[in-house]
């Protein structure tokens, strides 16, 4: 139980940093570039994942043995596009019921990374920790 609780520790760290990228990087698009939210949020949301893998299996996850490093981040690439899908069903859905505005879009982003960070963590811990297998 203590290898949970130390991997959720420093999840949230690296989520916390993820999350303040991530949303510089969606506002800076969409109100200073003029890009639509959901294709900003998309945007955003690869490069900070990208970013994440790399830090996150450095520091939370363990490599898994029984894969190479391009296994495990075709697997990681395969879960991030899924959660690359909720975030951009999230951040259209809030938009286009309440408009494009810096709120609307600011709750569209906290919404998103709430779902995909828990579907980011279960699946990352599921799919490519190796902690398990020592």
């Amino acid at each position: 139980m203590s290898r949970l609780v130390e991997q959720v520790e420093k999840f949230s760290i690296v989520g916390a940093i993820a999350f303040a990228l991530d949303y510089l990087i969606l506002m800076l698009l969409t109100f200073h570039l003029g890009m639509r939210p959901v294709d900003a949020a998309g945007i955003s949301f690869v490069v900070v994942n990208l970013f994440t893998y790399f830090v996150e299996m450095r520091y939370v996850f363990t490599h898994r043995k029984d894969w190479s490093r391009m296994g495990e981040f075709l697997a990681f690439f395969g879960l991030l596009f899924v959660g690359m899908i909720i975030n951009e069903v999230i951040v259209e859905v809030v938009v286009r019921l309440l408009g494009t505005t810096r709120l609307t879009v600011s709750v569209a982003k906290v919404l998103a990374s709430l779902c995909v960070t828990t579907w980011n963590f279960y699946s990352r811990r599921r799919w490519l920790d190796g902690s398990e297998q020592a």
